[in-house]
Parts: structure tokens; C-alpha cells; sequence
């Protein structure tokens, strides 16, 4: 049998095939290298993808961006192989489902992040474009927002301040130039102004009124009688019109006036126009100071802020801003659109070939590796099994010896009890009795001695047997 090569045998072991089942089986080493080439597939695609999203993405220089493409393809082909073989050889179609359905799962959300930096790549002019146009819109948007602020409009405030008080220097007398007696009249100006203005209101609705009840015709006659001619009424609504006339004749020789005061004043301004002249520059002088100064400060306020927005937007080119600008173009062009939803599918596909290769295979029959992987894992498991049943004899055959050891040693323990209390009895027996002995014969020596003293002393009365202290009976410590 010709020995397979190095590289065949690294590529059946990425697809978890077994060298010693391949050995047997040589025939089925083919689908095993067909099943590790499209793992080496999909790990290339995610090498690439991972290269580009970190190079055109982050900046990242293209050395460490392929280094990092190289890490992040090799957990691919790992979670890729491990979802393959998570299926094994399943057959039934309920149980095959359930393993495959979360596992294409994984697939597709692997797919989508590894698909994304592709498509960008192959879309890369026209998304730089539209990030370029995002750009100037945004750069639009700050320059509206930088115009309506509060500094911008001080800005311009003091600009136009500036360029009077530039002007007051250069000879010009500013128009602000005035006097309290101006001022004085000017406000005189503005009081009667507004009096006369409701003079003539209340003059011309009277005048209205007078030839209402005149001639019953107006567009506010509805409150005048039904008989238009003169009358008393009419005489009435003339009297107060001439009354209203009066006033506002009244209010407009004082406004003439006032008038020519604010005219004289102006004069005496004309007049003594070098003395304020030579004012209005020593104020202009003492504020254009100060108003640059300012003018120096908002400046730099607002170009610190321009040049952060500015930084910012420019800033904004990173992968985020090129899929956010990737989904606009597909909403903006029909064509474009379909374009990247097809070419997104088609990496998807990609990234999910081993998940579905391997789910098509189990729907088809059983092979030889297959069979033979089967059998072999039956025999480990009865293998196992009569290890595990010797195992259990051997455990039950030492419980049996160590619980018929113990069983002896508790009855001989009891035998040698036993004996003990016969030796113990039999020794107390053999005690007791020769301390009744001894007894004994204390108490037939102390018996003569009392008969004999009865008899001397002739005494018929029975003997007396009087024990002494000396032949007590016997006690524990006798015994």
C-alpha cells in the first residue's frame, strides 16, 4: 500500500479524520483533503478580510495588518473545524438539524464580520467619495453652527465697532457722535412722534364717526342712526372731530419743534465738530484697545474650536464611517445597492461552505470511514464495559474477604470474652472459698474459749459466743 504524504496526512487531520481508520480506508482520504481545502478557504478569505479592515480601517501598517490577518485567520479555520466536527456523522434528520441549524448560526455571524472589510475594499473609490462629500457636508454644518453662536456675533459686533473707531481716527466724525442737548431733543422727537401717530388714529375714527350719522355710509357705520343728514348727533360727532383735529394739530406744531431743536443741536454739533473730533479719537483710541483685544481672544476661541472640528471630521474615515457611508450609497443607487448585497452574499456563502459541505455530506449514506470509526468506537465501548465489569468482581471479591475477616475477628473476640469470664469466675470461685475457709476456722478457735469461762463461774446459762473484732467476715478485699 503506497504511504500517504506529509502534506496529505496534515490535511486529513484538519479535517479530523483519523490516520489509523485512513490507513485501512484509503479511499476516503480524498474527502477529507477536499473538506481541509475548503477550510483553508475560508481561513484565507478571513486573512485577507482581517489585512484589509485593519490597513484601510485603523491605519495600521500593512506588516502588522498581515500579521494580524494571519492570527485571525487561524481562529477562523479553529471555530470553523470545531463546527464541522461538532456534527459528526449524524444520519438522523431531527437530531442533524438541531446541531446544524445553531451552528450555521455562528457561520453567518462569522460571515457577515469577515465579508465586510472585503466588499469595502472591492466599493473603496466610491466610498472614499461619498466619506469626501460626508466630510463637506459636516464641514457646512459646523461653519452654520459656528455663525449662530455667540461669538461669531460678538465677533462681527466688534469688527464693526473696530472699523468705526479705525474711521473716528482717520478724521471721520461718527454718526454716535452726539451732545445731552441732541440726545434730549431726539427723545422729545420719538415721544411726540408716537403721540401724534394716536392723535391722527383718534382724529381720523372720529372724523369716521361724523360722517357716518352724515351720510350712513362706512366701513364702521353699523353703530351709526338709520338717518344720514345733519342732526344733533352729527353735530355731536363734528364737534369731537374738530377737538380731535385740534389735539393733533397741537401735537404736530410741538413736533415741529422738537424738530428744529434736534436740527439746531445738530448745527452746534457741525460747529464745534473738530472739539468732538478731537474727543471722539481719544475714546476711539482707549476702545480700539481694548476691542482688538477682545477681537484677538474670540478669534482664537473660534479657531480652536474650527481646527478641533476640522481635526475631527477629517478624522472620520475609520471602518464605522466607511460602511456608514457603504449603506448610503446603496440607498442612494439602485444598481450600486444590488451590487453589494449580491457580492455580501457571496462572501457569506464563502464562510459558511464547511458548515454546509459537511451538513450535504451527512445527508447522503453512510461511508467506510464511517462505518469503520463506528465499529471501532462500539468495540472501545464494550471493551470499556468488561473493564468496568472486572473492576466491579474484583471490587465485590475484596468486600466479601474484608467482611468475612471481620466477621472472624468479631467472633473470636467474642470466644476469647467468653474464656476470659470462665478464668475470672472460676479464680473469684476458688477466693471465695478459701476466705470461707479461713473463716471458718477463726470461728471454731474463738468457740471453746467462751464455753469454758461459762463453766467456772457455774453458770447453767447457754455460752455466750461473743465475736471479736480479730475474725470479722469476709470481705471484697478477702474476696
Amino acid at each position: 500500500m503506497t504511504q500517504p504524504r506529509g502534506v496529505s496526512r496534515l490535511l486529513s487531520r484538519l479535517a479530523g479524520a483519523d490516520e489509523s481508520v485512513l490507513r485501512q480506508i484509503p479511499s476516503e482520504r480524498p474527502r477529507f483533503i477536499q473538506m481541509a481545502l475548503v477550510l483553508l478557504t475560508t481561513a484565507l478569505i478571513a486573512v485577507v478580510s482581517m489585512t484589509f479592515a485593519m490597513h484601510d480601517g485603523l491605519d495600521v501598517p500593512m506588516a502588522v495588518a498581515v500579521l494580524i490577518g494571519i492570527v485571525w485567520g487561524f481562529m477562523i479555520i479553529n471555530l470553523d473545524r470545531m463546527l464541522v466536527l461538532g456534527i459528526g456523522s449524524s444520519r438522523t434528520r431531527g437530531r442533524l438539524l438541531a446541531l446544524a441549524l445553531p451552528r450555521l448560526f455562528i457561520a453567518l455571524i462569522i460571515s457577515m464580520v469577515v465579508s465586510t472589510p472585503l466588499v469595502l475594499r472591492i466599493f473603496d473609490t466610491e466610498v472614499e467619495l461619498k466619506i469626501h462629500k460626508n466630510q463637506l457636508a459636516e464641514s457646512a454644518w459646523q461653519k452654520e453652527r459656528e455663525g449662530n453662536s455667540f461669538e461669531k456675533q460678538r465677533k462681527t459686533d466688534l469688527e464693526a465697532k473696530i472699523a468705526t473707531a479705525k474711521d473716528t481716527l482717520g478724521g471721520k466724525l461718527p454718526q454716535t457722535v452726539t451732545t445731552p442737548r441732541l440726545q434730549a431733543a431726539r427723545e422729545r422727537v420719538d415721544d411726540l412722534t408716537k403721540d401724534q401717530d394716536k392723535k391722527r388714529a383718534a382724529r381720523d375714527r372720529k372724523y369716521e364717526e361724523w360722517q357716518c350719522e352724515l351720510y350712513g355710509q362706512g366701513p364702521r357705520c353699523h353703530r351709526a342712526t338709520d338717518l344720514p343728514g345733519p342732526g344733533p348727533l352729527a353735530e355731536a360727532k363734528k364737534r369731537q372731530y374738530d377737538a380731535a383735529q385740534r389735539a393733533y394739530a397741537k401735537v404736530t406744531g410741538k413736533l415741529a419743534t422738537a424738530n428744529a431743536s434736534v436740527r439746531t443741536a445738530q448745527n452746534e454739533i457741525t460747529n464745534n465738530r473738530n472739539e468732538l473730533l478731537v474727543k471722539a479719537q481719544q475714546q476711539a483710541r482707549t476702545d480700539l484697545v481694548t476691542w482688538e483685544k477682545q477681537l484677538a481672544e474670540i478669534n482664537t476661541v473660534l479657531k480652536s474650536r474650527a481646527d478641533e472640528g476640522t481635526r475631527i471630521n477629517t478624522a472620520n474615515n475609520n471602518i464605522s464611517a466607511q460602511i456608514q457611508a457603504l449603506f448610503q450609497l446603496s440607498e442612494e443607487d439602485g444598481a450600486l445597492g444590488t451590487m453589494h448585497l449580491v457580492l455580501f452574499l457571496l462572501f457569506v456563502l464563502f464562510e459558511m461552505l464547511p458548515v454546509t459541505v459537511k451538513v450535504l455530506m451527512n445527508l447522503g449514506p453512510i461511508t467506510p470511514y464511517e462505518t469503520e470509526v463506528q465499529l471501532r468506537d462500539n468495540s472501545r465501548i464494550i471493551q470499556s464495559e468488561a473493564y468496568h465489569d472486572v473492576d466491579r468482581i474484583i471490587a465485590q471479591d475484596r468486600a466479601q474477604v474484608r467482611t468475612e475477616i471481620e466477621k472472624d475477628m468479631r467472633q473470636r473476640e467474642k470466644q476469647l470474652g467468653l474464656d476470659v469470664n470462665k478464668y475470672v469466675a472460676k479464680e473469684m470461685q476458688t477466693v471465695i472459698g478459701r476466705s470461707l475457709h479461713d473463716w471458718s476456722t477463726r470461728l471454731q478457735t474463738a468457740l471453746p474459749s467462751n464455753a469454758s469461762t461459762a463453766q467456772a463461774n457455774g453458770n447453767n446459762a447457754p455460752p455466750t459466743i461473743q465475736l471479736r473484732p480479730v475474725t470479722p467476715l469476709p470481705d471484697e478485699n478477702d474476696l
